[in-house]
């Protein structure tokens, strides 16, 4: 792009992109009172060289970066309220493809990594799409150093694009549909993130002083403070000139300037300390405070991780800090970034987000899992806590299983986790090579059963009212009373029993307890018909 293009871009008066949803006017009026009061991206240079000098930012930022750098961005579609249970995983979706290798330079870790880094330094990320249109989907995904671009609003289309300015090159233009860009909350300008290094400047800058004051003590002075030498005569000129002389060439060498040497003051001779040693300063207890001061602010509990007297449990509990404060919430806003900005190219109903890496009680994790349990199959709990598919037996492990009551068995496949026991198979269950039968003569094939004396649908009916009848009564009289021996139903179909079971487990009165059956009831007629209809079928496809 020519200069002329960049001025005009920069004056409002570049080619608008058409947003999705336009600014308000209001909004345009405020962006264009912010076009001359942008900030120089020099700022940015700045932060991050403290960065770069400051031990403590340094350490603040690293080592959240390095768990940032592990999370995982998985996609879903979206089958009913977003992030519910009904959603749908896609497997290897493009955009996951993309951020495992996110450009020909950097993997997922340092695409991270870095990402962290440059929104805690500078309080922007600036993520570049290289993509061949405003609607298609980036073939690559750069970061762009937040030193070399800025923002530009205007009063047409609120952001007109981007000046990026790179190293020892011209200042080009950005469409603003190539960037993403990710800020945090600065109350003084909505179009710049606000560095969380700018309040610790004065902090940083101390730190910085009261290295170099330790080198030079360190280097130059040969660790030794200054001090004045006292002469109680006034010495000769040709002496004191050749104590002078010494003072130079033996006391610290060409890199110490000695001594200050006096004549004609004191009592005798004497040697004074001339300043204050580094704990009459509290030297080594002002840089802890700053030390704690930045972790405070850019990595919430990193102190207690890194305490020499640290404990376990201070350092777990530090590391929960971490990861709550400091690093889950960038990864937070970087997936919704990401979602509005990128995964909404690839099409609708599409959301992505990170594994939550947050620490979590795992006892009570284990006791919620064990109360969902009683009342869901294996099945369930499976897809619920541990996203797997459904366990079936292979048939020569159900051969070897104990016959069972038919209501003891779950008709979707498996048995509920409460019925599992010392004497259940287990899907790895070897079962022993039998030895060899004898070659006989096969009997002929059973006949199928006939049904023509099973009872009818009166009776059936009659003979499922007793039994919920009894119930009933027996429901009503164990009101709170403790746990015992549990109703076992005998002609009640087996899902129906499952229905009143649960409902009787919230039932606190006899009325709620009348009012589970009398709606069962209601809806026995139909599940009556349904499993009578179902046995005269299987009788007459077997007789045929």
């Amino acid at each position: 792009m020519s200069i002329l293009d960049t001025l005009a871009a920069r004056l409002g008066y570049a080619k608008a992109q058409t947003p999705a949803r336009a600014a308000p006017a209001e909004m345009l009026t405020m962006a264009d009172g912010y076009r001359w009061d942008m900030p120089s991206a020099l700022t940015a240079e700045k932060q991050l060289q403290l960065y770069a000098l400051v031990t403590w930012i340094g350490t603040a930022i690293d080592i959240p970066a390095a768990i940032a750098a592990d999370g995982v961005y998985r996609v879903r579609r979206i089958a009913g309220e977003a992030g519910g249970a009904d959603d749908e995983a896609i497997v290897n979706h493009p955009l996951e493809l993309l951020l495992d290798r996110p450009n020909p330079g950097q993997s997922k870790g340092e695409f991270l990594r870095d990402a962290y880094t440059m929104y805690k330094a500078t309080g922007n990320l600036y993520i570049f799409k290289n993509a061949p249109s405003e609607t298609a989907p980036p073939d690559e995904l750069w970061i762009v150093p937040s030193h070399m671009i800025r923002p530009i609003p205007d009063g047409r289309s609120y952001i007109a694009g981007y000046e990026f300015t790179p190293p020892g090159q011209r200042a080009e233009f950005i469409p603003a549909w190539k960037i993403s860009h990710q800020k945090t909350s600065n109350p003084l300008n909505p179009f710049i993130g606000l560095s969380p290094l700018q309040s610790l400047v004065l902090d940083a800058f101390g730190d910085l002083a009261q290295q170099k004051w330790n080198l030079a003590h360190f280097d130059k002075n040969n660790a030794r403070l200054p001090s004045i030498l006292a002469f109680k005569a006034m010495v000769p000129d040709p002496e004191w000139k050749r104590l002078q002389k010494a003072r130079d060439e033996e006391w610290g060498g060409t890199n110490h300037s000695g001594v200050t040497l006096l004549r004609g003051v004191g009592d005798s001779l004497q040697l004074i300390q001339a300043s204050a040693t580094q704990k009459d300063m509290e030297f080594l207890a002002g840089r802890n405070f700053t030390k704690e001061e930045i972790y405070g602010k850019l990595a919430p509990g990193l102190a207690s991780i890194l305490a020499v007297n640290a404990t376990e449990a201070n350092a777990i509990a530090g590391k929960a800090t971490l990861i709550e404060f400091g690093v889950w919430p960038f990864l937070v806003q970087l997936q919704a970034k990401l979602n509005s900005d990128v995964l909404s190219l690839f099409g609708e109903n599409l959301r992505g987000e990170f594994d939550d890496i947050r620490q979590s009680n795992r006892l009570l994790d284990l006791q919620e899992q064990a109360e969902y349990a009683k009342y869901h199959t294996v099945n369930e709990v499976r897809a619920e806590y541990y996203d797997e598919g459904d366990l079936e037996l292979p048939a020569d492990v159900i051969a070897a299983m104990p016959e069972k009551p038919p209501s003891t068995l779950d008709p979707r496949g498996f048995l509920f986790p409460v019925q599992i026991n010392a004497q259940t198979p287990s899907p790895k269950f070897d079962k022993p090579e039998p030895e060899p039968e004898p070659m006989v003569a096969q009997p002929a094939a059973p006949e199928p059963p006939d049904i023509s004396d099973a009872p009818d649908d009166a009776e059936m009916m009659a003979q499922q009212q007793a039994e919920m009848k009894a119930w009933e009564r027996w429901a009503a009289k164990r009101l709170g009373k403790p746990a015992g021996r549990e109703f076992e139903p005998r002609v009640i179909p087996l899902f129906q029993a499952a229905r009143i079971k649960s409902a009787l487990a919230a039932a606190t009165t006899p009325a709620e307890v009348r009012a589970v059956f009398e709606r069962e009831t209601a809806a026995g007629d139909a599940v009556l018909a349904q499993a009578v209809a179902e046995l005269r079928r299987f009788n007459d496809l077997t007789s045929a």
